[in-house]
């Protein structure tokens, strides 16, 4: 932390994923509690550098997607979200959105393009959008 302290973190996670028949469903829960021990940094003027409260929360994701049969393309969509639990410098957030996979050799030759929409609960008009290409390549 910018102040010289230190945090200690207790993290939980859980995952589920099923495939059949080209459907797959995937979700997950993350769950983290941190305690701050605050430093004693100072900044170029010599005054103190606030503590800042750990980033305690939890959060969530579901996707769904489906390869296209006889194709080799696969659409998918996701909503997540995170929430501040007790005192945390974590704003609460929620995100919603969706991509598009083409498999030309697998997963070791893809492009995926997603479009995200990340906003403050029922305030999705004054988000942020996210917009990703990417090729992976793996031997």
């Amino acid at each position: 932390p910018a102040d010289g302290g230190t945090t200690n973190f207790h993290n939980a996670t859980t995952d589920v994923m099923m495939k059949y028949a080209g459907w797959s469903l995937e979700a997950a829960y993350m769950w983290r509690q941190g305690k701050r021990t605050p430093g004693s940094a100072v900044d170029e003027d010599g005054v103190p550098i606030a503590a800042v409260a750990a980033r305690n929360g939890h959060g969530w994701m579901v996707q769904k997607a489906l390869l296209i049969p006889r194709t080799r393309l696969e659409p998918a969509m996701r909503y997540s979200g995170y929430r501040g639990i007790g005192v945390t410098s974590m704003p609460d957030r929620d995100e919603v959105g969706g991509g598009l996979n083409y498999y030309f050799f697998g997963h070791n030759l893809k492009l995926q393009v997603d479009y995200f929409r990340s906003f403050a609960p029922g305030q999705v008009s004054v988000g942020a959008d996210l917009l990703r290409v990417q090729i992976q390549a793996a031997l």
